[in-house]
């Protein structure tokens, strides 16, 4: 595993990687798996009815898609895509006024107030390669004017 990277030597390029929590966790995949389990038959035992149960299962997945499946993001000059289950979600540098980084992932606010409702921004997760996609976002965001510095929370 390397050390930090320096976001100053590293060239704002285009960037594109892929983050699959439930393959780089699988004991988590595994007791979601279960719990989801539970829930379903506890939900056809109630009703006995298979259609309830199969509303569940479709909230259940709808709900845990950023888990359950790949998450695909791709930095370029015009902002950051991420993409899950065929949606996709575009951030241009232009809008974002301040990123927050976390052990898992950053922040990129719109915003420049912390507020739960209004924010429209987006948490791009790092997966297994947080150094470099940290560095390679800290280069765009650089590049970009008026963005404010990092907070970090661990």
């Amino acid at each position: 595993m390397q050390g930090p990277v320096d976001a100053a030597s590293v060239p704002a390029t285009e960037m594109e990687w892929r983050v699959h929590l439930a393959a780089e966790n699988p004991v988590k995949a595994a007791f979601a798996v279960m719990l989801i389990g539970c829930c379903l038959g506890a939900i056809h035992q109630v009703t006995g009815d298979g259609v309830h149960t199969g509303i569940g299962l479709a909230v259940f997945l709808f709900v845990l898609a950023p888990f359950f499946y790949p998450i695909v993001y791709r930095v370029d000059a015009s902002g950051i895509t991420s993409k899950v289950m065929g949606c996709s979600r575009h951030l241009e540098w232009t809008r974002i006024s301040r990123y927050d980084v976390s052990a898992r992932g950053v922040y990129l606010a719109v915003s420049s107030r912390s507020s739960v409702f209004c924010d429209r921004g987006m948490y791009v997760m790092f997966g297994r390669q947080r150094e470099e996609i940290l560095a390679g976002i800290k280069a765009w965001l650089e590049a970009g004017p008026g963005i404010t510095g990092e907070r970090v929370s661990r």
